[in-house]
């Protein structure tokens, strides 16, 4: 079930080693990692990592092993962007399970003598180059008594540390975190060990209760512990992790206990038993033992019960029992069928292991039997007059070898978890699943332990055990005849048994869990990683559910956005009887998961509506009734082999957005992606391959016809400046305006695939956006070397040129640009490239409106450039565009946005246009006032504005154009209601625009989107982080080339008479009209509007221009 307390997104991410620890383990030790047993030897990382990565170099981390597992990330806390990274120049850098003996040793003898290697062993954090986070596995304390504590060693060499080095450590239970120990420069200094060959060691105690009850944790809890360094000198261990209980439950055997014993029933001793426990960490093949029963009257031995050759897995229980069918889950039935076991005043029973001729445990009972106990026999005793009681340890498992201390009088609980109660007992009778869902948002059970009987309906139990998946635990549902009557209460719920599940269960089982009620970021679960799973039979059925979007309703998750209300299918086996399509693919390959949508993919609300409160609402509920995630059923980030589609992700076998699925079948899961991040909803763990079907096939580049072909492209952050520790991208010429590829390997992919791309389109002029802006480096800058790379290339022209404006283009990170051919294309004589920022503002009469183009926040400036077409002689004004995009840029938070944001148009109205759509608007009523005054110096009167205007169809910027004589070319030759270049938050919509003024919309043959990327995974782009098979990516192919999609458009241009503005064959009232929309205006020379050439629009223009008419009185031919 879905909780209401938001949670804190943490990162705590795929694990590389994993040992869920749970219960007892030790002596008065709940759960600990000492590294003793654990490989130390080259343990440097050779990963070439960026932010938030796991270590998985399988040679540096350390795989399994005794103790409480962990996993190891690394941040790029100090924007070194990637690391740390073993070279030859830096082989010092050491992170990992160490057993370190060089000078000033850690680990010395008592006399001051380093040990030996591979005598110790300690995690070091060496020259971490960023923060690396040590993860270990979730601890169970709720089981252990008396007061709790955890402890940790911790060394630190003595060094100089400054203010960017801590160590930092922590508790968190994945809701809450408490920080529990923070050192800093001055205070590691002062927390160092002295080089003075003695052991040095400091230790970190806490009061575990105290802590949990303050900070409000929950009682199971991970620990993680936090280094940020920089040098090799700076170097910290830590070693001897201990979660402990002062009256601890203890196991000294550490393999089979006697677990409970049911001796004396009221009347006829009918329902006796033996309970016995594997408290190891391995199955136990129990053919080798047997169970000596002892009369403490005499201290003979008066019956030995040989144990069948059955495995008894690690944690799972084995029942000995006088007659099954009067005792629960009853394993092996011996004779005779009553009075079994003596009564006592004292018994005892014996488990012994006969190959070894060993003792492996022993209890007396009601005293003492010499010989045949440990510690002294229990005091408690059965009762012969209150059915279903007898001797339990308590809590279950606890041996500190001392019976009286371990067992008490309990309700009996034969294979299951032993009880705290001992009164009001009934026979262990099963919580039906609805019971525990609930009707509401949260079970009303959650920290009760329950027992559930019910099937095996989806297998996703780690360490290969999962036929389905790998979620660490597996999903139950109710037989049909056990369900209840609420539609609101769900049949089903997942079950966590960790990463070393005591019992492998398989679809069909029907199995008796015990465990307990809990709430985990947002599912109900049974966790019985101190509980037990036993197993009733196999081959059983159950028929999916079937499940039919829309939802009838939605709810808001924690990240505060509308989903699907699924709750009363959480945990359930379902089936789709619809078709669904693809609507998103963006964590395909990060979390192995996708958005599918009932009834067609999904389309931006403003991509077909124009703004409004009111519907952007009722669109978005739609939505959300209507989508549902597809997970890949594993717990890990960044699967290889990528699932979807069968067999795997390929660029040959690839998903695209519109292809459909049709009968997905699957259990329903309320969760994050992979690891506790992303996005947070229902999702589908399928139990049956989905099987898509190519609704949205590839296409050819589209045939636009015409004379001229123009491009508009968006590159994708094409930085030939490395994202590196030594990039220094303008304009702070730092590397944080670094954008684009982080290595050599990922630019030359990037380049490959660009290339690609951009050749097959085969253009006269591409408009690009999102180039680093480096126009300054001439022959080294960005747009310099893609425009070589396409020389370099086998292309329809012969040499590509780039249009120099001979500065920076505006004050941003990226740029637009031109690149063209120039066997087709020159520069229009006369003309020069113009740049529009704010700088033009007052000229235009808008000087108040700034800043729109310069600063934070704003539109990247615009370039424009007037070619002229070789063939015709005919001249056309491009001007290449890139709006602020929708996002925040902190605006938000700003007190307007929060309290009234209607008084600022740039704060998000709710209508779907996102923020800084007034700044947006503004920028397209400058750009269309700035043309008119043709600013490259050349008069030709046709337009074509291209580029990403970061608004859909109906919004401000689009719309504004449109009201000022532009025609938007997508909408006019194809349907608006499917053209999109750009898919977010798993909405398709029209970004990327070409409008064209009077003038030019008779001379445009076509216009189209070509869908080589938005449709696309972007796993199959260049990117190689997040540990990326690089095998994937296929630069011979534009496929994913870039997140947006070319527009391509074809025109004809032609000599137009003078005066014809409109440019329908004739000179008319129309013409007329579109010049007095100038009058009073400065132009250029030469201006076609200006007839008697004074460089002003004025009455006598009008005058001349009435004595061209095409017909009398200037009539309209129309």
């Amino acid at each position: 079930m879905r909780g209401l307390t938001p949670f804190r997104k943490l990162a705590l991410s795929t694990a590389i080693s994993s040992c869920l620890v749970s219960g007892i383990v030790s002596a008065q030790i709940i759960a600990e990692q000492n590294f003793n047993n654990l490989d130390s030897t080259q343990t440097q990382t050779t990963d070439s990592l960026t932010d938030g990565n796991a270590l998985t170099n399988l040679s540096a981390m350390n795989l399994g092993g005794p103790g409480i597992g962990f996993n190891t990330f690394w941040y790029d806390s100090r924007s070194i962007g990637t690391g740390p990274v073993t070279v030859s120049s830096d082989s010092s850098d050491f992170i990992g399970v160490s057993s370190f003996a060089g000078s000033n040793s850690p680990d010395v003898s008592p006399s001051g003598v380093a040990v030996s290697t591979g005598t110790e062993h300690n995690f070091e954090f060496n020259d971490t180059d960023g923060r690396i986070e040590l993860v270990f596995d979730p601890v169970d304390t709720a089981f252990a008594t008396g007061e709790r504590t955890l402890s940790l060693d911790y060394w630190i060499n003595d060094t100089g540390y400054e203010a960017d080095d801590s160590l930092v450590v922590s508790l968190t239970d994945g809701v809450n975190e408490e920080v529990i120990l923070s050192l800093v420069d001055t205070e590691l200094e002062a927390s160092s060990s002295a080089d003075d060959g003695t052991p040095n060691w400091q230790t970190l105690t806490v009061n575990l209760d105290q802590v949990l009850a303050q900070a409000e944790l929950l009682d199971l809890v991970t620990l993680k512990v936090s280094v940020d360094t920089n040098s090799s000198s700076e170097n910290i261990f830590i070693d001897n992790i201990k979660f402990e209980s002062t009256d601890g439950p203890v196991n000294a055997a550490g393999t089979l206990v006697i677990n409970e014993i049911d001796y004396d029933q009221p009347g006829t001793d009918n329902a006796e038993f033996i309970e016995i426990k594997n408290i190891s960490n391995e199955a136990i093949a129990l053919g080798a033992y047997s169970l000596e029963l002892y009369n403490g009257s005499n201290g003979g031995l008066y019956n030995t019960i040989v144990l069948d050759d059955a495995i008894l897995s690690a944690g799972d229980y084995y029942v000995v029992c006088a007659d099954a069918s009067t005792v629960d889950h009853c394993d092996q039935d011996v004779t005779p069928d009553t009075n079994l076991i003596q009564n006592g005043a004292p018994d005892a029973i014996r488990l012994v292991n006969t190959t070894l001729a060993e003792t492996v445990d022993q209890v007396s009972y009601e005293g003492s039997v010499v010989d045949v106990v440990e510690g002294t026999g229990t005091e408690s005793f059965d009762s012969n007059s209150i059915p279903d009681v007898g001797l339990s340890r308590t809590p279950d498992g606890t041996d500190s070898n001392d019976n009286n201390a371990d067992f008490a009088f309990r309700c009996s609980t034969p294979g299951a978890l032993n009880s705290d109660q001992s009164s009001n007992c009934v026979a262990p009778s099963e919580v039906l699943i609805s019971a525990i869902q609930g009707s509401g948002i949260e079970s009303p059970l959650v920290g009760e332990t329950v027992t559930v009987e019910a099937i095996v309906v989806g297998d996703f139990q780690s360490g290969g055990l999962g036929s389905q998946g790998d979620l660490r635990g597996f999903y139950l549902q109710e037989e049909s005849s056990d369900w209840d009557t609420d539609a609101k209460t769900s049949e089903g719920i997942y079950v966590f048994d960790g990463t070393s599940p005591g019992v492998d269960v398989a679809v069909g089982d029907k199995v008796v869990v015990t465990g307990t009620v809990a709430e985990y970021f947002g599912e109900t679960q049974i966790n019985v990683t101190s509980g037990s799973v036993v197993k009733q039979s196999s081959g059983n059925t159950v028929t999916p559910t079937s499940l039919l979007l829309p939802a009838t309703e939605t709810i808001t998750n924690s990240d505060g956005d509308l989903i699907a209300n699924l709750e009363a299918y959480e945990g359930m086996l379902i089936s789709f009887p619809q078709s669904l399509s693809v609507t998103e693919l963006y964590q395909l390959d990060r979390f192995g998961e996708l958005r599918l949508a009932q009834g067609g993919r999904f389309f931006q609300f403003t991509q077909n509506s124009l703004p409004s409160v009111s519907g952007f609402q009722t669109h978005l509920e739609d939505i959300a009734r209507r989508n549902v995630i597809l997970d890949d059923g594993l717990s890990n980030q960044n699967p290889d082999p990528i699932r979807y589609p069968a067999p795997g992700l390929t660029t040959d076998n690839a998903l695209r957005m519109g292809d459909t699925v049709t009968g997905l079948t699957g259990v329903v899961r309320y969760s994050r992606g992979s690891g506790g991040s992303g996005d947070e909803g229902y999702r589908i763990m399928p139990t049956a391959e989905p099987v898509f079907v190519a609704e949205n096939a590839r296409s050819e580049a589209p045939e636009v016809g015409g004379t001229l072909k123009v491009a508009s492209f968006n590159v994708l952050n094409f930085f030939n400046t490395l994202d590196t520790s030594a990039g220094a991208c303008y304009p702070s010429f730092s590397r944080g305006d670094c954008r684009g590829a982080d290595n050599q390997a990922e630019f030359d992919r990037q380049l490959e695939k660009t290339v690609t791309a951009l050749s097959t389109i085969g253009a006269d002029v591409y408009g690009l956006l999102e180039i680093e802006n480096d126009y300054t480096d001439g022959p080294s800058s960005a747009i310099a070397t893609l425009t070589s790379a396409l020389n370099a290339t086998e292309t329809n022209c012969s040499e590509f040129g780039y249009v120099d404006p001979g500065a920076r283009i505006g004050s941003d990170a990226i740029a637009v640009g031109m690149i063209y051919c120039k066997d087709t294309v020159e520069l229009a004589s006369g003309s020069t490239p113009s740049i529009l920022d704010d700088s033009d503002l007052e000229a235009l009469g808008m000087e108040s409106r700034a800043p729109l183009f310069n600063g934070y926040a704003t539109n990247r400036a615009t370039l424009a450039t007037t070619f002229t077409e070789k063939a015709s002689g005919e001249s056309l004004t491009i001007a290449i565009n890139h709006f602020k995009s929708k996002g925040d840029s902190g605006l938000a938070d700003s007190e307007t946005c929060q309290n009234a944001p209607g008084s600022d148009l740039n704060c998000d109205q709710n209508d779907g246009q996102g923020f800084w759509n007034q700044r947006r608007t503004y920028a397209a009523e400058a750009l269309s006032a700035w043309l008119q005054t043709f600013p490259t110096g050349h008069s030709d009167p046709d337009f074509l504005v291209m580029g990403d205007l970061n608004g859909y169809a109906m919004e401000g910027p689009v719309t504004a154009l449109i009201d000022r004589g532009y025609t938007n070319l997508v909408t006019e030759f194809h349907s608006a209601g499917n053209a999109y270049s750009y898919v977010f938050d798993g909405q398709a919509g029209n970004l990327d625009h070409g409008l064209a003024n009077a003038s030019l919309l008779t001379q445009v043959n076509d216009a189209q989107d070509w869908h080589i990327n938005s449709d696309e995974a972007d796993g199959l782009d260049y990117n190689t982080d997040f540990g990326r098979n690089t095998s994937l990516f296929d630069g011979t192919v534009p496929f994913r080339s870039s997140d947006h999609d070319p527009l391509i458009i074809g025109l004809n241009l032609q000599s137009i008479a003078r005066g014809d503005y409109d440019q329908d064959g004739d000179i008319d009232r129309n013409d007329m009209l579109l010049l007095r929309q100038h009058l009073n205006a400065n132009v250029e020379p030469g201006h076609p509007m200006d007839w008697n050439d004074d460089g002003r629009i004025t009455g006598l223009d009008i005058r001349l221009l009435i004595l061209q008419c095409s017909n009398q009185h200037c009539a309209s031919s129309n």
